[in-house]
């Protein structure tokens, strides 16, 4: 493979009279522009020489290596053994502002697989192909790492399960629990747009915290954070409620209603509650092309007034019998308001 690289290039040379320049001065994206292509023509090599199957299944076998999540999960298992230089384009291709939109990945995979692509394409460049190939056969391996498997009894099983009619599958994982900071720096890699999160306040019901949380990665937002007194994130029926969604997004929990406050100030965003009060606006009133962080409150009593003072208020207009509406649809209606203003408008 590595000589077909390398007979490839030397050729564009040759014909098209092409000279080497210095690629560290290039625009990282274009960088990832190439690599792009690059780490996809040694996939689908790899792919096609190691066994002959229909087009259909090789374009499945593919993807699950080119997609942004794969390229993110190859560069955490890379991070630590590329040299100054390459941990440096790398770095300029995550900080990058994308011209697309992230597409069944986070931003924070979508800017890592940027990245790393940016790599990819820099060592092309460079002819540097012996390197180029260790560092994704390594993340292949990273990518086809299996966990252990263990076989248990009924009685165990019944004990750890969570529901009556398991599916017989148990998996042991750890938290991946964010921290304000963290999150900051998250908004930080995402710049290209406003940010957009969503705030738990309260929230109690595991069904609606999960909706929720389903409802924001549906509409991309950029994380989620839960306040003190929220429902346990990781219980079993808000991550089954999240319907995978929790692995999507960056979420931090017990969190203060000032450190909210003070988060979105920080950020440079407009915080808004939800609230039935005289202050507050109708939510198609709201400009949510702005940096915004919405919080929805507590099931029986609504957003804490801590957070409510610090806030600018926000209500849904209802004009039937309803007193109100569950705080999972509530969050449905303003963030499809935000997805609309800002992609439809």
């Amino acid at each position: 493979m590595e000589k077909s690289i390398i007979s490839l290039e030397d050729s564009l040379d040759t014909v098209f009279g092409l000279s080497s320049k210095d690629w560290k001065l290039y625009s990282p994206l274009t960088l990832a522009y190439l690599g792009d292509a690059v780490y996809e023509m040694v996939i689908r090599t790899i792919c096609v020489k190691r066994t002959n199957m229909q087009t259909q299944k090789l374009h499945r076998k593919v993807t699950g290596y080119v997609s942004a999540k794969a390229q993110a999960k190859m560069r955490d298992a890379l991070l630590k053994e590329l040299t100054e230089e390459e941990e440096s384009i790398y770095r300029r291709g995550r900080n990058s502002k994308p011209y697309t939109k992230a597409k069944n990945a986070s931003m924070e995979e979508y800017l890592k697989a940027t990245g790393f692509e940016a790599l990819v394409g820099y060592l092309y460049l460079q002819k540097e192909y012996e390197r180029m190939n260790a560092l994704i056969a390594h993340g292949i391996e990273a990518l086809q790492a299996k966990c252990p498997l263990y076989e248990i009894g009924a009685a165990l099983a019944k004990k750890v399960a969570a529901t009556d009619t398991p599916q017989g599958i148990f998996l042991v994982a750890e938290q991946q629990k964010k921290s304000l900071p963290q999150m900051a720096e998250h908004l930080q890699q995402a710049a290209a747009r406003k940010p957009l999160l969503v705030v738990l306040d309260g929230v109690q019901d595991p069904g609606n915290a999960g909706t929720i949380i389903r409802t924001a990665d549906a509409v991309g937002a950029d994380g989620v954070i839960l306040t003190k007194g929220s429902v346990d994130v990781f219980s079993d029926k808000t991550v089954r409620a999240t319907m995978g969604s929790l692995f999507h997004l960056p979420v931090v929990t017990d969190v203060s209603a000032e450190e909210v406050a003070v988060f979105a100030q920080a950020a440079g965003c407009q915080l808004l509650a939800t609230a039935l009060d005289e202050q507050a606006k109708p939510h198609f009133a709201v400009d949510f092309g702005k940096g915004s962080l919405i919080a929805f409150g507590n099931e029986g009593g609504g957003v804490s007034e801590e957070l409510l003072a610090a806030a600018e208020k926000v209500y849904i207009p209802m004009y039937g019998e309803a007193e109100s509406l569950n705080v999972g649809v509530s969050s449905a209606v303003v963030l499809y308001e935000a997805v609309r203003q800002r992609h439809f408008a």
